[in-house]
């Protein structure tokens, strides 16, 4: 099984977020199914769908799966779309190179390439990408192992049985301002702070006159390109009979719901099918508690003064 659902107004982003080149695979003894989701947020002020993701595994990719999460900013709406398109034509251009791959190094490596070659696209693509980028987010899977190259505040976690637990393991650290590391390091940088109302983050910007940004890395936005850096960090961790599923989602999803509420949510959702529709929609109505009681405010939307309205949203969930 692999299912694609889209919930958005603009059907024409569909092929956009397709994934590719995943089916039966008969000489494949590694199969996974997944199942994912988008869903467009809402509110004053509030953007068309800057999300997007992309998957590619077997029988284009000898015995691995990489799927991608892409949640994108700015005025042109466009940055993770076009990084998105890019990386999957990087993809297919080098199918021979991933399936070769013999080490978790050499898998590094050729997505560490993959992040330089999208991020000289945007900064050569003859359109204005100085307050537009995207953060994402990639999980290479094998039988063994799962490797995640990170940029930005999307987030992946592993759930894990632990005795008559079950587990959730950050696969990723957080890029922005409530990541201590990383706010120290803007603030290094002479950048001018908007915290948020529970101090859980916020905005860093160098002009008073734009809304500014919430993640501290990430591709694009070269006007920040010295604060809004592109160097991702790694995390590789062994799978093994314990793994159940990993959800990889943009922050519209974890900033409503804790990793342990998700894992619970597709634990106990009869079928996997559809498991990613219905979890977005569960989030969708937390963003409306949340704008019911501003107590609970977080600090939402496109621009820093929206204060009523729902984030996009897209989860990638991989049943191992």
């Amino acid at each position: 099984m692999g299912q694609c659902h889209c919930n958005f107004i603009d059907k024409t982003r569909f092929d956009e977020l397709r994934v590719k080149g995943i089916g039966p695979n008969e000489q494949n003894e590694f199969k996974l199914e997944f199942d994912a989701h988008c869903k467009l947020g809402y509110g004053q002020g509030k953007r068309p769908f800057q999300d997007a993701f992309f998957g590619m595994g077997p029988p284009r990719l000898d015995n691995c799966y990489i799927f991608c999460v892409f949640d994108g900013f700015g005025p042109n709406l466009q940055a993770a779309h076009v990084v998105r398109n890019y990386i999957e034509l990087y993809f297919e251009e080098r199918v021979k190179r991933i399936s070769a791959c013999s080490s978790e190094f050499e898998v590094i490596d050729f997505l560490n390439d993959a992040l330089v070659a999208a991020e000289d696209k945007l900064l050569n693509d003859g359109f204005d990408y100085s307050m537009d980028g995207t953060c994402c987010c990639f999980a290479y899977i094998s039988e063994k192992k799962c490797i995640i190259v990170n940029l930005g505040n999307c987030q992946a976690y592993l759930y894990r049985r632990d005795n008559t637990k079950v587990k959730p393991i950050r696969l990723c650290q957080v890029h922005d301002l409530a990541n201590n590391a990383e706010r120290q390091r803007i603030l290094s940088g002479n950048a001018k702070l908007r915290e948020r109302e529970n101090k859980k983050g916020g905005r860093f910007y160098i002009d008073e006159t734009q809304p500014g940004i919430t993640a501290t890395r990430g591709i694009g936005a070269f006007k920040y390109k010295k604060l809004f850096i592109a160097e991702p960090e790694v995390e590789t961790i062994d799978l093994d009979e314990r793994d159940l599923f990993i959800v990889m989602a943009t922050d519209g999803l974890w900033d409503v719901m804790t990793p342990e509420e998700v894992g619970e949510f597709v634990l106990l959702h009869e079928e996997k099918e559809g498991t990613a529709e219905d979890l977005l929609d569960l989030a969708g109505e937390r963003w409306k508690i949340i704008n019911e009681d501003k107590r609970t405010f977080i600090g939402i939307g496109d621009e820093a003064e929206v204060q009523d309205g729902g984030d996009d949203i897209t989860a990638v969930i991989t049943f191992l």
